[in-house]
């Protein structure tokens, strides 16, 4: 230091004025240097701090999303599952009332077919009937006439 070739107290030895003033203004300017360093990285400490705490408040966002989009994605697993199965259920009643039909046809063919069949017995039974009591009424006049 240049301060330690010159000192205050020993006579042949004093600094000039202009010596003195610039070490005072380099002085001055290296604390200004140095302040204004403090500061800066005062500065960068706190803005350290506010990146962090944003990176962890987006972690949390990224977090939460993940987590809204996988109860999302289940939720919309099962409303195709639910939509699968109403699927599979309407096809199954599709299928119970094709069934349905396929026997009202059936029993429909079945009660023509008994009618027709009752239809034709009834004019047998007439018909039956009628040469029953043509028959009878010839006996009753064979009857008669032996008489």
């Amino acid at each position: 230091d240049v301060r330690d070739r010159y000192t205050p107290w020993s006579p042949e030895r004093t600094m000039p004025a202009a010596l003195e003033k610039r070490i005072e203004a380099v002085d001055r300017d290296r604390n200004d240097f140095q302040n204004r360093a403090l500061d800066r990285a005062a500065t960068l400490v706190r803005e350290r701090d506010l990146v962090e705490a944003q990176r962890r408040e987006l972690a949390d966002k990224k977090t939460d999303f993940e987590t809204q989009q996988h109860m999302f994605e289940e939720r919309l697993r099962q409303v195709l599952s639910n939509e699968e199965r109403t699927r599979l259920e309407l096809e199954e009643e599709k299928r119970q009332v094709f069934i349905a039909r396929e026997d009202l046809k059936a029993t429909e063919q079945e009660v023509q077919r008994l009618t027709q069949q009752w239809d034709r017995d009834a004019v047998d039974n007439e018909n039956r009937l009628s040469h029953q009591q043509h028959r009878m009424a010839l006996q009753q006049t064979w009857f008669a006439h032996e008489q």
